[in-house]
């Protein structure tokens, strides 16, 4: 069973990556990690994952891609291509996308076929006969009734490693992830809020930016919160 303690470091050092991945050379720089772990900062990638992958909780993992170890959320490789490509813009060849991602090359190229399948993502092919992966224009991405709000906030809360009743995950990351205008975002989270759909925490602000404290949220009352647990059905 994981130390709670250890399971906390782990979230944390995930939410300051932005990313739902991050390497075991980055997580060993954390000196708390390493001493509820019990290892030396110098000790090897492989010997730590080894140590640390029966103590992780159901939605971490530990991941290989391009012989680098990551510690990773579960959320399935392509969610992982999609997550980078939401923060890359402007597209990538299939290279440029799996270059730095936890994905093995075939189980990549895999998924990135399913997505051009499903119509998840476009294909451009330039003079030099190479293509280019890019977003495909989402319909969905300025809300239109309330449902649809609900949906996708819970697919941004998902993304970056939240479930039903499990995890704090920060309002600002959601915020970013869904790139809503401003208002469309508080009245939606207001709403789920007055539903008790999810419960907002007001955390520590200290551990923000003043940019991050900015993109949290301030109910009507006046307290800022910074993260969210989901705690509705799932939409």
């Amino acid at each position: 069973m994981m130390d709670g303690n250890l399971a906390q470091v782990l979230e944390r050092e995930l939410n300051k990556a932005g990313k739902p991945y991050l390497t075991l050379s980055a997580l060993k720089r954390n000196t708390s990690f390493c001493r509820l772990l019990n290892v030396d900062g110098k000790a090897t990638n492989t010997s730590v994952a080894g140590k640390l992958r029966p103590l992780l909780p159901d939605g971490l993992e530990i991941r290989t891609g391009a012989g680098i170890l990551y510690l990773c959320r579960k959320i399935g490789v392509e969610a992982l291509i999609l997550d980078k490509m939401q923060r890359q813009k402007g597209g990538a060849g299939s290279k440029g996308i799996l270059r730095y991602l936890p994905v093995g090359r075939s189980e990549g190229i895999l998924a990135l076929n399913q997505l051009l399948a499903q119509g998840r993502l476009l294909c451009q092919i330039n003079d030099n006969h190479e293509c280019r992966f890019l977003l495909a224009p989402d319909r969905a991405a300025t809300p239109l009734s309330q449902e649809g709000d609900k949906r996708q906030f819970f697919q941004a809360y998902g993304s970056l490693g939240g479930s039903k009743g499990r995890g704090f995950i920060f309002i600002h990351q959601i915020r970013k992830r869904l790139g809503w205008p401003q208002e469309v975002f508080d009245t939606t989270l207001e709403t789920l809020l007055k539903q008790d759909v999810v419960e907002g925490q007001q955390g520590n602000p200290a551990l923000l930016d003043p940019q991050q404290i900015h993109d949290s949220y301030r109910d009507p009352q006046g307290r800022l919160l910074v993260t969210l647990t989901w705690w509705g059905e799932e939409p």
